[in-house]
């Protein structure tokens, strides 16, 4: 029989896809071994560990090995590439040093081991270090907890990607359950359902705790939505994205609810100098106090200043020059750095495309291929090969299969296209004049990125052009089947061009267009298609074949066509049909474009039926922030009972005073100052009410109303607040020749300057 240590050396050598299979045949719960991207020798030690607990338990796990089975399991196995470029990006950031986040590790530990379940975010400015904290963190709690981990990076296309994203997670979550041959639905919304059902089950008392880490929020193709409700016992979800103390950025909007926070700020000196003792060429300067001082000062403390910086000092060692004087002679700040490196850069022996190289990279919104780069840059091969060779470019760069190129971190591509200036403009335009000839060369960076290019410079006619031509959507498709949701990507976005515009009718257009696309790529029949050849109720089942969110949209698009059709004679009422069998539905809550969608085709349902079937349809499938637009659109449409009834229905407290207080200033402009005051009176939020008011006083009611506003205006807290209001109240009064009434409301104003 083989020995113990031999045993463990060939287990630890497995493939993933080979390790799994030896755990599923020795029927060893995945949960008790840590996760897919812990060390393999970690992994292999706990299994080892296990097994001897049982009789002749070594013996079955050589036996396994043996087995040709195992021998010829290859990696090309379902998630397999996703799963290898989140491996490669952490391993990046765990093979550099990592200090002065003890007090943070502290708090995410404490958050793990001292509560049942939670939510917990990670935020901080650009490169504080987020990745490289949670990625550190990681190891070491493998033993400890079954950590599923994915990452959101621009560095690859699929990393960005929300459906790899799902696809990633479940392969993990079926391993920790020990769900084998787990289905992975085509479309991110089924596999999203399965996620959503994995974790309404509780997890098994015996096992670890389930830690689900996401990383990177902000870098997602397009907002990744929570995929859960209540978190069972034993599970935890830990999400890192870039947002300021305080902050909610749209990425992060639905995942504040019940959350914790954590946020990440600049290093202190203490972590400086641990950081330095780390590396061996610059260990003796930890402990020099003014060293440490004037690196600190240099760099704010700034991880990611610090990161090039530091390399720069130990280049130096490398290079005998005094390391001091390097120091002594790098600017604060480290726009002021990234500066003077470009100063260095163009010192130095390269070609001379070497500017529109960088500039280029610094205007992409991702990788670019190496021949979109000879390209762009009339570089050769030998031009390249000299620039990947030269430590001073390769630095800045992440550099993948000598192929993929883009800039190590986002704050590096835009810190270096600030500086570049008129290189990156021009780069830019280069760009954009490369993807409008993407029928000849048929790039993928083109056909993924030409739409949000040109949505950036508003070009509005060619984005629409693009949106319709069906030869770059087919080209999307052929090139890049991986990505079948590209074509209606582009749809989305000359959607969103054309709501920016306020273009109701390319609206409608594109909504029509984004379901014929989706139907082409799903069946040859859309429920539009149904309709038109005279059939509703087939109309009906087949949207009904769809997810519930795109079965939302459907019907409610269905309504549209019914109530606008002015060739039907029962249009309206088998709109209201539609809506009523939607209701009968269970529904789910809809945002981000989705929620966009709703939002629009209900405005125009309401316009068209003079609200008819507001109690039908009102807020049974929005999330508060779509409901809030939907509010917004009924106030600009004069509706105001609607967008009251709408308001009402928003949980969120400061999206509903927001709305309430659009509300109320539309209606005093309206000259509605009765309903006016009332709405006021429904804002919780005293400030909101107190801005109400003044939009209302502003207004100039009319003399029976003023009693009820100086009621109102009694009750703000905020005296400043209450003053404003009060003038306005008092210059209202005079206007309307009330002078006496307009002096008693001038003497209750506080403040002495406002009352004169």
């Amino acid at each position: 029989m083989a020995s113990r240590s031999e045993l463990f050396d060939r287990l630890k050598c497995l493939s993933p896809a080979q390790f799994e299979e030896v755990l599923f045949r020795l029927k060893i719960e995945p949960w008790i071994i840590p996760g897919a991207f812990a060390e393999p020798s970690v992994r292999a030690k706990a299994v080892i560990q296990r097994l001897e607990q049982e009789q002749e338990g070594l013996v079955c796990l050589e036996r396994t090995l043996a087995e040709p089975a195992i021998s010829i399991i290859g990696e090309q196995y379902i998630g397999y590439e996703i799963e290898a470029q989140v491996k490669r990006i952490i391993s990046e950031y765990t093979q550099q040093p990592f200090e002065g986040r003890e007090d943070e590790k502290r708090r995410l530990d404490e958050f793990v081991m001292n509560n049942s379940s939670g939510v917990l975010l990670i935020t901080g400015a650009a490169g504080f270090g987020k990745s490289a904290f949670l990625s550190h963190w990681q190891q070491t709690r493998q033993e400890d907890c079954f950590i599923a981990y994915h990452c959101f990076s621009y560095r690859y296309e699929k990393t960005r990607s929300v459906s790899e994203a799902y696809r990633h997670l479940l392969k993990q979550l079926y391993l920790y359950y020990n769900i084998r041959n787990g289905q992975f639905p085509n479309d991110e919304n089924g596999m999203r359902d399965i996620l959503v059902g994995m974790l309404r089950e509780p997890v098994s008392s015996e096992g670890k705790r389930l830690v689900i880490v996401l990383d990177g929020l902000d870098e997602a193709a397009k907002t990744f939505e929570p995929f859960f409700t209540l978190l069972p016992d034993g599970v935890f979800v830990i999400a890192s994205a870039r947002a300021e103390e305080g902050d909610e950025p749209k990425y992060l909007r639905n995942w504040t609810d019940n959350a914790q926070r954590l946020h990440l700020k600049r290093l202190s000196r203490e972590a400086i100098a641990k950081w330095l003792g780390q590396i061996r060429e610059l260990a003796a300067y930890a402990q020099d106090d003014e060293f440490i001082k004037s690196l600190d000062e240099t760099t704010g403390g700034f991880p990611l200043y610090l990161r090039f910086l530091i390399d720069d000092l130990r280049e130096a060692v490398r290079q005998s020059q005094d390391v001091r004087e390097v120091l002594a002679q790098t600017p604060e700040g480290f726009e002021g750095y990234v500066e003077q490196q470009l100063e260095r850069l163009d010192e130095l022996d390269l070609p001379e495309q070497r500017w529109q190289f960088f500039a280029l990279l610094a205007v992409v919104k991702g990788v670019l291929e190496k021949e979109d780069i000879k390209a762009l840059t009339q570089m050769r091969d030998r031009d390249l090969r000299q620039l990947r060779q030269s430590w001073q470019v390769t630095r800045w760069m992440q550099i993948t299969e000598d192929k993929f190129y883009a800039f190590a971190h986002p704050l590096l591509a835009k810190t270096f296209g600030g500086k570049l200036g008129d290189d990156a403009e021009e780069a830019l335009q280069d760009l954009i004049d490369y993807c409008a000839k993407w029928q000849e060369h048929h790039s993928a960076y083109a056909l993924r990125y030409y739409a949000e290019h040109l949505e950036d410079v508003k070009r509005w006619e060619v984005l629409y052009k693009l949106a319709w031509d069906e030869d770059f959507a087919s080209t999307q498709l052929k090139n890049l089947p991986n990505e079948p949701d590209l074509p209606l990507k582009t749809v989305q976005i000359a959607l969103q061009g054309a709501a920016e515009t306020d273009d109701a009718g390319g609206m409608a257009e594109f909504l029509l267009l984004h379901a014929q696309r989706l139907m082409q790529i799903i069946t040859q029949e859309s429920p539009l298609e149904a309709l038109r050849e005279g059939s509703l109720e087939r109309a009906w089942k087949l949207a009904e074949q769809f997810e519930i969110e795109r079965c939302i949209l459907w019907y409610l698009l269905l309504a549209w066509v019914l109530a606008t059709d002015a060739t039907r004679d029962n249009g309206i009422k088998q709109s209201g049909e539609t809506l009523e069998r939607l209701q009968q539905k269970e529904l789910l809550r809809l945002g981000n474009w989705q929620g966009d969608y709703a939002v629009c085709l209900l405005t125009y349902i309401w316009a068209v039926t003079k609200g008819m079937f507001t109690e039908l349809s009102k807020g049974i499938f929005l999330d508060d922030q779509s409901l809030a637009n939907l509010c917004q659109n009924l106030v600009k449409g004069n509706d105001f009972a609607a967008a009251l009834d709408t308001a009402r229905l928003i949980d969120d407290s400061s999206l509903r005073a927001q709305a309430l207080l659009e509300i109320a200033k539309a209606q005093a402009q309206a000259e509605h100052f009765a309903a006016a005051l009332d709405t006021a009176r429904l804002i919780d939020d005293s400030s909101l009410r107190a801005q109400a008011l003044l939009e209302i006083a502003k207004a100039q009611p009319t003399a029976e109303h003023f009693a009820a506003a100086l009621d109102m205006a009694r009750l703000i807290d905020d005296s400043s607040l209450r003053a404003r209001v009060l003038l306005e109240i008092a210059k209202a009064q005079a206007k309307a020749e009330h002078f006496a009434a307009a002096l008693d409301t001038a003497r209750l104003i506080d403040d002495s300057s406002l009352r004169a």
